[in-house]
């Protein structure tokens, strides 16, 4: 349950961006698939398989977050959009003090 109600409340977030209308349908009809989850009896809940629940997720949250940064790359006017892509990147020891990291996609960092 404690699962559920933790992709419950990411799914929630997500929602509250801005997104195009086919991601935010997306993800709405994932927010009644987890709700509708939470109302199962014991046992049923006790069956969920929880990987097959969270890959949907992961999908739509990677995708939400893509559009977010990207339409923050298009508000700074920034023309290289590839140097917001820092997913693996090893940041231990690194100064950022006064490093813009809006937009970055830290990922796996």
């Amino acid at each position: 349950m404690e699962q559920l109600y933790e992709m419950i409340a990411y799914v929630a977030e997500a929602l509250s961006h801005k997104v195009d209308s086919s991601l935010f349908n997306k993800l709405r009809v994932q927010l009644e698939q987890l709700q509708r989850a939470t109302e199962l009896e014991a046992d049923a809940l006790l069956a969920i398989d929880i990987p097959n629940y969270r890959l949907p997720v992961n999908i739509l949250l990677l995708e939400t977050s893509e559009q977010i940064r990207q339409s923050l790359i298009v508000k700074m006017k920034e023309k290289n959009a590839r140097k917001y892509d820092n997913r693996g990147v090893d940041w231990m020891g690194k100064n950022l003090k006064r490093k813009d990291l809006r937009a970055t996609n830290l990922r796996g960092a």
